[in-house]
């Protein structure tokens, strides 16, 4: 009886998961501004000039800590993780410590060549990447097409003041919705992309040279579509699909010696 490989993400539990949590407060004060944002366009009678003068000191706040929160993310939590991530890739490569903490039991290869390591863990990692993003965003699509039905709805109706139509111009062209949502869509097709490329290499099976450099392409619109795209993986919709796309895997394994 084969005896399960036990696996070990120091890396997640260290740099991604205070990444998600932040990323998770950014979303829930997202949603806080925009309720107050309704309020203070709904409160607007001069008999309420109190509570909407509150409701919009209120709605101050929660914009300039979205602000510095997002600044945070964006220049510390995310490029801390995904170099983390990235140094334990290549410390799996080249079969040297070139961070503390490594992931155990992720790659599942028989590789010795550096090169080769390279290649056979870009193709398991575009295939798992891909495969995740695609659940992510067919979640996403839903969100977004609501939103877009709203403010379809709000600008279609003439009942609707012009201050409710330019808000919900606003929340949705915004960073948190639209943009977002075209940044998932993005880095999944340029998955899409890296894992063909990787599985025509291998298809093919050209001559060493060209192998490589066309491994080093790969790798390089990996990671540099990671860094364009930041959007953090889902940890849950991974361990949901882990064991399907992990068979799946096993499949190429076979099929291609690797």
């Amino acid at each position: 009886m084969t005896t399960p490989i036990t696996k070990n993400d120091p890396i997640r539990d260290r740099f991604f998961s205070p990444l998600e949590s932040a990323e998770a407060w950014s979303s829930r004060l997202f949603y806080l501004s925009i309720a107050f944002s309704l309020c203070v366009a709904y409160f607007d009678e001069p008999s309420q000039r109190s509570l909407n003068n509150t409701l919009q000191w209120i709605q101050v706040v929660a914009v300039l800590t979205l602000f510095v929160l997002d600044v945070f993310i964006r220049l510390h939590l995310a490029p801390r993780a995904h170099d983390a991530r990235s140094q334990d890739f290549l410390a799996k490569v080249y079969d040297a410590p070139l961070i503390s903490q490594q992931t155990s039991g992720y790659y599942n290869h028989a590789q010795t060549e550096p090169i080769l390591r390279l290649a056979a863990q870009l193709f398991e990692n575009s295939l798992f990447t891909k495969e995740i993003i695609g659940k992510m965003l067919k979640r996403e699509t839903v969100v977004t097409a609501i939103y877009m039905i709203i403010w379809v709805a709000a600008f279609s109706s003439r009942d609707v003041p012009l201050s409710w139509v330019a808000l919900c111009a606003q929340i949705f062209f915004g960073e948190q919705i639209l943009v977002r949502w075209l940044r998932m869509w993005w880095l999944w097709r340029r998955c899409e992309d890296v894992y063909g490329q990787m599985r025509t290499l291998y298809v093919n099976n050209p001559a060493p040279e060209k192998f490589s450099v066309t491994a080093l392409d790969a790798y390089t619109k990996y990671e540099s579509s990671k860094a364009m795209a930041s959007i953090t993986l889902s940890s849950k919709i991974f361990e949901q699909i882990n064991p399907t796309v992990s068979s799946e895997w096993e499949k190429h394994r076979v099929e291609f010696g690797i």
